[in-house]
């Protein structure tokens, strides 16, 4: 079936279409006929502040759906914006605690078992690197939801401050790393957030970064990543 809507049926007697507010006055006249001058008012002003009301209830519906748009997936440097459209992480043990690698790209650039190729085709592409995230105590396998700030020192949601980007040109040419966390440059705040939805999925979203070269860095995703164990 095609959706249509509500479309206007006229026939010999009857229109049969949706209310409209104009419909009020001949609804409160043909109701009043039982009715005295007053108790017609009175059921006038009811009718329009229900009619109000559900206006209302429409508007604040549609504002709220207007806010739980998803956001993009995409990274962000200065006044740029790029789409992220993949990312894996490894992790490994050390002690009590377990530490990831984060990765983000504009496509798939790894194989199904981690593995990335010596010549990676990627023209125009792009790939950012979140390093050394440590959590305590956290499921093996899993990012540990939580917020992980910058620290030197030993600690649990932690990280060293060592990320960066880097870009491919035209023909596929790796450009080199830039920079973006503490470890590197003494303005960054970088900031990541973890949340495991369910399974693989995750949401991550990392600001307060700032670049080599002052640009400010943040990034959004949601989805999928792919988990290896190193």
């Amino acid at each position: 079936m095609k959706p249509i809507g509500t479309k206007t049926i006229n026939t010999e007697r009857l229109v049969l279409r949706a209310p409209q507010l104009s419909d009020m006055e001949a609804l409160v006249r043909i109701k009043s006929l039982t009715m005295s001058v007053n108790e017609a008012h009175i059921t006038m002003k009811k009718i329009l502040t229900l009619m109000i009301a559900a206006a209302m209830m429409i508007g604040f519906t549609a504002c709220e759906k207007e806010n739980e748009k998803e956001k993009p997936n995409s990274f962000q440097i200065g006044d740029k914006t790029y789409e992220i459209g993949a990312s894996c992480c490894y992790w490994e043990t050390y002690d009590e605690y377990i530490v990831y690698d984060m990765w983000f790209a504009n496509k798939q650039l790894w194989n199904d078992k981690g593995n990335w190729p010596e010549e990676i085709d990627n023209p125009n592409g792009f790939e950012i690197n979140v390093y050394n995230l440590a959590a305590i105590g956290a499921a093996p396998g899993k990012i540990a939801s939580g917020t992980y700030i910058y620290s030197q020192d030993e600690g649990n949601f932690i990280h060293d401050g060592f990320s960066d980007y880097g870009f491919y040109d035209e023909n596929g040419n790796f450009n080199g790393y830039i920079e973006f966390g503490q470890g590197n440059v003494a303005e960054s705040k970088l900031v990541i957030k973890v949340k495991h939805i369910n399974d693989n999925i995750y949401e991550i979203e990392f600001t307060g970064g700032v670049d080599e070269r002052g640009n400010p860095v943040s990034g959004y995703y949601k989805g999928a990543i792919d988990m290896f164990e190193e």
